[in-house]
């Protein structure tokens, strides 16, 4: 591949990335306000689902955005310059955030095709049916109690974590946007691990309204920086 090809084959990638992260930050921010918080209690969640507009076209888009920051870290991954250490954590980066994305695509498939039809179940049943369907319910959003803090450790903390070290030892973007990265993604895998052991240290308040917020809007950021080195290459 002589060099003309490959600046060509980078320049498609950082666009097409950056329309990705972009894409992928803020629609998965939007959508967040427009599910609101799932109550922990299972009986306040049924009646949450139950009066919720829209849950599962929220739920399937909220996993098309986050398969958009698959995409987003890949194509970071591939712009991060050949110094060992920001390679290896650039790569590192994109198998997180792959495992991370395939968690919350099941959490969220779940959550949004079963609970909705166990609500509107529930709400038309008869007072003994109501506790066999609610019996369910119970037993499906404790399931989810399993895979609600992986995602956040897999998806939403290590992979900004290693991206954000990747991005401060390749000197191709300003070091403040990977330390941003950096340190939000470790809050939010240090929540995730310690909601998974029942011994959290970080509120839920501030793993998605505080280091989440910023994730997705350090997506938006990235994106744009990307868009900036992809007009860079000549070709």
């Amino acid at each position: 591949m002589d060099n003309q090809e490959r600046a060509s084959r980078e320049k498609v990638s950082l666009i097409f990335g950056s329309f990705c992260a972009i894409l992928g930050g803020l629609g998965y921010l939007l959508l967040g306000f427009a599910h609101g918080d799932m109550p922990s209690e299972p009986d306040q969640a049924l009646q949450h689902v139950a009066h919720h507009t829209n849950w599962q076209l929220i739920h399937i888009s909220t996993i098309f955005s986050v398969f958009l920051w698959v995409v987003a870290f890949i194509s970071l991954a591939f712009s991060i310059n050949k110094r060992a250490s920001a390679w290896f954590l650039s790569r590192l980066s994109v198998v997180s955030i792959m495992i991370g994305v395939t968690l919350f695509a099941v959490d969220y498939s779940i959550d949004g095709y079963s609970f909705p039809a166990l609500a509107k179940a529930y709400e038309a049943a008869s007072p003994t049916e109501k506790e066999m369907i609610y019996g369910a319910f119970y037993a499906l959003f404790s399931e989810l109690g399993a895979t609600f803090p992986l995602y956040i450790s897999f998806m939403l903390g290590l992979p900004f974590l290693l991206a954000g070290m990747a991005v401060v030892f390749s000197k191709r973007y300003p070091a403040w946007i990977g330390w941003i990265a950096t340190l939000c993604g470790l809050g939010n895998f240090i929540a995730g691990v310690t909601m998974f052991i029942d011994h959290p240290v970080v509120p839920e308040d501030m793993v998605f309204g505080g280091f989440g917020l910023l994730l997705n809007l350090w997506l938006v950021i990235i994106g744009i920086l990307m868009w900036q080195q992809a007009r860079k290459i000549q070709v």
